[in-house]
């Protein structure tokens, strides 16, 4: 949503984990700030990650999450038959590589949504916290030597010592939980009916 605005004070920002080896994922968090303001950008950012830490997830936003996961995987269980041979391939690999549990199609469908529809909000939270309890141990900054950044001693300080007076109220998800329209209580009638002829088309 913050990204989405006009008046955004970065281009982009979020935390995440990638796998650093077979065994070990790192977490990181990132932004990357309009020309000219970095400090902006940076204690935005922390606005954000603190509210995050201090509250987590609303139960709207969990809601819709959870059925975004279990209709991809229902989507997936579909179309176990239409997989490409290569992602069995993968599987198989990792789990000699890495010892990940390999099961069938239908036990990990089970197993997923037996899983996701069992997570609460203070569980994401209390995860969350022990992954991104503090603001980090290192602090990478990518920059064309074109783009003035602020002195390295202004950003670890903001980094090591801001304190987010946004982050001490909750966020709000105002999105509705109602249907996006109503569905016409009759059928409407055609009006006209024209055939495409290039396309083999018809148009109403």
């Amino acid at each position: 949503e913050k990204t989405n605005k006009p008046d955004a004070l970065w281009l982009g920002a979020g935390i995440g984990k990638f796998g650093f080896t077979n065994n070990n994922s790192v977490y990181f968090s990132q932004f990357y700030p309009k020309t000219g303001l970095f400090n902006e950008a940076f204690k935005a950012f922390l606005d954000e990650y603190e509210r995050f830490l201090a509250f987590g997830v609303t139960d709207s936003e969990l809601e819709r999450i959870k059925q975004g996961y279990l209709q991809s995987i229902q989507q997936s269980y579909t179309n176990k038959d239409k997989q490409a041979s290569a992602n069995y391939a993968n599987n198989l690999v990792d789990h000699f590589l890495t010892g990940r549990i390999l099961i069938s199609a239908e036990d990990d469908f089970k197993l997923s949504s037996k899983l996701i529809s069992e997570i609460t909000k203070e569980e994401i939270l209390e995860a969350s916290k022990e992954a991104f309890g503090n603001r980090g141990t290192i602090f990478f900054i990518l920059s064309p030597e074109s783009i003035e950044i602020p002195a390295e001693k202004e950003i670890t300080d903001i980094w090591k010592n801001y304190e987010s007076q946004a982050a001490k109220e909750a966020y709000v998800d105002d999105v509705a939980d109602s249907e996006l329209m109503k569905r016409p209580a009759a059928k409407a009638k055609v009006i006209s009916k024209k055939a495409i002829k290039d396309v083999g088309g018809t148009e109403y």
